[in-house]
């Protein structure tokens, strides 16, 4: 949810900051960017012995409320702050994400993993049309809530994860 609402929510967040669309355009660009940074950030976890499969997500996903809370947090402090804290938000919303893959192919026989990341891809899917429907209204009434909500959501699945996932 983080993830769709930060990729919908930002150049609407660009816009009402009054940058033009090329601008913006640069913007995403480095907004964009980061993501090969959370895949070298997970494959650096993958490697440390000292915590599981299951606290690196908990841990990730605990990161990205934290990333949310700032975002609200920083909002309506001006241009500079608003791009450092989305692109924080991107940083942490993607690690869970990228991590779950390998997760699910250390825990799962192959046919159960192919169906359930299937079934998990086609939630993402239907997140996307979701979630425009409900945070774009959220944002014009409180520019803070809608993260604050990712914050809430994400620390839940962070604490059903942690419960109730097995170890590996």
């Amino acid at each position: 949810v983080g993830l769709w609402m930060a990729s919908m929510l930002y150049p609407i967040v660009l816009e009402d900051h009054g940058v033009n669309a090329s601008d913006e355009y640069f913007l995403m660009l480095q907004w964009a960017a980061i993501e090969p940074v959370a895949i070298v950030i997970i494959m650096f976890l993958m490697g440390q012995s000292w915590a599981t499969r299951r606290s690196f997500i908990a841990y990730l996903a605990v990161s990205a409320a934290v990333g949310a809370v700032l975002a609200a947090i920083f909002i309506d402090s001006g241009l500079l702050w608003v791009h450092i804290t989305q692109i924080l938000l991107r940083l942490v919303a993607v690690c869970p994400y990228e991590l779950f893959y390998i997760y699910a192919a250390e825990l799962l026989p192959t046919s159960h993993r192919n169906q359930g990341v299937s079934f998990g891809n086609s939630i993402t899917k239907f997140m996307a049309v979701i979630v425009p429907l409900v945070f774009i209204p959220v944002y014009r009434l409180n520019h803070a809530a809608p993260y604050l909500i990712v914050a809430f959501t994400t620390t839940a699945a962070a604490g059903i994860m942690f419960m109730v996932a097995p170890d590996v």
